[in-house]
């Protein structure tokens, strides 16, 4: 009998340890959500202007190649 409460006793133990850590890490994520957001949202917009710039300069190539074609037909 007392094998059997000891173990319960270990069992009410562990399950204690995983509520306390639980409960930790959901008010970890709730104060790092909204950091995680901005940081996303920031991430996303960087992305986003990588995206604009590149596709400036391909366009700008792609005038340029087409100019140069232009001209080399005319000869």
């Amino acid at each position: 009998m007392d094998d059997f409460r000891e173990s319960q006793s270990k069992e009410l133990k562990e399950l204690g340890h995983i509520a306390l850590n639980t409960s930790l890490l959901s008010d970890l994520l709730e104060q790092a959500y909204p950091v995680i957001k901005d940081r996303v949202e920031i991430g996303f917009a960087d992305l986003t202007s990588e995206v604009k710039s590149v596709r400036g300069t391909l366009q700008a190539i792609l005038v340029a190649l087409v100019v140069i074609a232009i001209i080399l037909l005319m000869k």
